[in-house]
């Protein structure tokens, strides 16, 4: 059992941590830094409990998911998203291991909260670290991702450039995959290959988004449900494509797609009995 640390006890013991973490993001350039926060469902959850469907989790981990997912603005949002994670995300430790499966889908849910938050906020960096995150744990990926250091894959280098605000320089800003998407599709081969591979490649995020828009329509969801082989295209498509669109500040077009991705997550499929709505 891993020793219990609520979100109250972290904040007090690190006052000094949290005063300057809230002033230098309130501080920063971005616009909607203090814009209200709503959670990816649209809603806030009604205490004591968040959604009928999961009233079974319990003890300070659900006050703590309670307490972050009311969050007044995106700052104080972004702050209790990484410290719900610190505390109950386990590490690598086995014996720091999930306790059941409501902690779970908390913490699952908490991942998806905050890397729609941090992209928002137009922190790439930390945006892409977290998607890694849910990626890797995706049970989509089993076959592709065994063993255990073998996990990680090292995004490309980018070089540095000047961040862009305009639409125009979005759309023109050099477009890198998410992490070792050509080396898998080439490894693999498969009838989906060519078109994915060329997608990978786009010079830039608008020419990226054209290609993954396309590959997903030639292939819906209903279709790749009944090929293994097409369904691990499909969501890694996914992946890049709701990246794309919050890099090229679509956040709208984001938020959908991340929340049809969660619908899609095993994880969640009891609390949306209706399934995850078909792309646009």
């Amino acid at each position: 059992m891993r020793p219990h640390v609520t979100i109250a006890t972290v904040l007090a013991c690190n006052v000094a941590a949290v005063v300057l973490l809230l002033g230098s993001s309130s501080s920063g350039a971005e616009p909607n830094s203090k814009s209200p926060y709503l959670p990816l469902e649209g809603e806030r959850p009604a205490r004591p409990q968040y959604k009928d469907q999961i009233d079974r989790f319990r003890g300070q981990l659900r006050e703590d998911f309670f307490a972050a997912m009311t969050a007044e603005n995106l700052n104080i949002a972004k702050l209790r998203w990484q410290v719900f994670l610190a505390v109950h995300k386990p590490g690598d430790d086995p014996a720091e291991g999930y306790e059941d499966a409501p902690h779970i889908r908390l913490v699952r849910a908490a991942l998806y909260e905050a890397v729609r938050i941090d992209y928002h906020l137009g922190d790439e960096t930390a945006g892409d670290a977290l998607l890694r995150n849910i990626k890797r744990e995706d049970g989509f990926f089993d076959a592709l991702y065994t063993g255990g250091a073998e996990k990680e894959v090292s995004p490309p280098a980018r070089e540095s450039t000047e961040p862009t605000t305009s639409d125009s320089g979005r759309a023109q800003k050099e477009y890198q995959p998410l992490d070792g998407l050509v080396h898998l599709a080439r490894n693999y081969n498969g009838p989906h290959a060519v078109e994915f591979v060329a997608a990978t490649e786009s010079k830039n995020l608008e020419q990226a988004r054209a290609r993954w828009e396309a590959f997903l329509k030639a292939r819906p969801r209903s279709q790749a449900a009944s090929d293994p082989s097409q369904a691990i295209y499909v969501r890694q498509a996914q992946y890049e494509l709701v990246r794309t669109y919050y890099l090229l500040n679509l956040l709208e077009k984001g938020d959908a797609l991340l929340k049809k991705l969660k619908h899609e997550d095993e994880l969640f499929h009891d609390l949306y009995p209706q399934g995850a709505p078909e792309s646009e």
